[in-house]
This record gives C-alpha cells, structure tokens and sequence, in this order.
C-alpha cells in the first residue's frame, strides 16, 4: 500500500477560495496514489507531515520546523 499524499489547507483559505479543491482534483488527480485532506482550524498549528502539499501563508517558519522533525516531500 502507498503512503497517501496529505493535502493541508486552514478552513479560513477553504471558505473563500476553490484553491484546494482545485489542487486535489485537477493538479493531483492523476498521480496515482491516495491523496489525504486535512483541515486546519484556526489557530490551530499545522500537523508536521511528510509527504505534504501545505495551502497557505507565511510558511517559511512550518517549513523550518517540519525539515528540523526529519519530514520530507514537503511542498508549499
């Protein structure tokens, strides 16, 4: 079985723009392996995951912290 790409978006980008949905099922349809979405509330810190496209602002300091935890494949 493949690990699953993980789709993170905040909920405040998903109610004002079609931007995930449009990663999920346009740019990532056809990449053969499963694709997991995970919401982010707000306020609440971005879950450090490898294997993961991260939807949103000001990232630099996510990336950081995810590379410094040993995650990889991580886009933003």
């Amino acid at each position: 079985m493949q690990r699953p790409s993980n789709l993170v978006c905040p909920l405040q980008i998903l109610e004002f723009a079609l931007e995930a949905y449009f990663i999920k099922e346009v740019l990532l349809a056809e990449i053969g392996r499963p694709i997991r979405t995970i919401i982010v509330k707000p306020n609440a810190p971005f879950p450090m995951l490898s294997d993961a496209l991260v939807v949103g602002n000001q990232l630099s300091a996510y990336l950081k912290e995810a590379r410094s935890r040993g995650c990889v494949n991580i886009g933003l």
